[in-house]
């Protein structure tokens, strides 16, 4: 395979993949955004991670149970730790 094949492929491959996500964008005060992302990489986390974790943990204090949307599988198994 050569190396154009290969790069072709990488991106039918991500494009694959981000047709499973959609996107949420939030705004944050200066010099916040480095503090999220390191606080998450101190938990070996990515922000998207963190994030998804923040939004389980607090909506199971609230009795509810938010379910990950099927074929998001890397999502589900992080959120269930």
């Amino acid at each position: 395979m050569t190396e154009n094949e290969k790069y072709l492929k990488q991106l039918a491959t991500n494009d694959k993949y981000l047709k499973q996500l959609d996107d949420i964008k939030i705004r944050v005060p200066k010099g916040y955004r480095e503090v999220i992302k390191k606080y998450a990489a101190s938990q070996n986390l990515s922000v998207n991670q963190l994030v998804i974790r923040a939004i389980q943990a607090d909506a199971q204090q609230h009795g509810i149970e938010l379910e990950v949307p099927s074929g998001m599988r890397e999502v589900k198994n992080e959120t269930s730790n």
